[in-house]
């Protein structure tokens, strides 16, 4: 993740990053996102558990949090690969 700032495409769509233009890292993995990639992945069935999951993580600290699905490639993402255990249904209430 320390090259956010570097990177020069978007990892998903390999549109080029120009001068001042926003990227945002997916909350699917580490992925650097142009703006409509970034709108597409909004639309994966796992998306609202992986931001779920990151908020968690931000949470406790982790600020470096590598996504659900770290080391997996959008958008085949395996939810049995993560590793983790997912919350329970009362984690997600606030």
């Amino acid at each position: 993740m320390n090259d956010f700032l570097k990177k020069t495409h978007c990892d998903r769509c390999k549109n080029e990053f120009g001068a001042g233009d926003p990227r945002i890292m997916s909350f699917m993995n580490t992925d650097t996102l142009c703006i409509p990639c970034a709108d597409k992945e909004k639309l994966h069935p796992y998306y609202p558990i992986a931001k779920i999951e990151e908020r968690k993580a931000v949470l406790k600290g982790n600020y470096n949090y590598p996504g659900l699905f770290a080391g997996q490639q959008y958008p085949n993402f395996d939810i049995l690969k993560t590793g983790e255990a997912l919350s329970t249904e009362k984690d997600h209430q606030s």
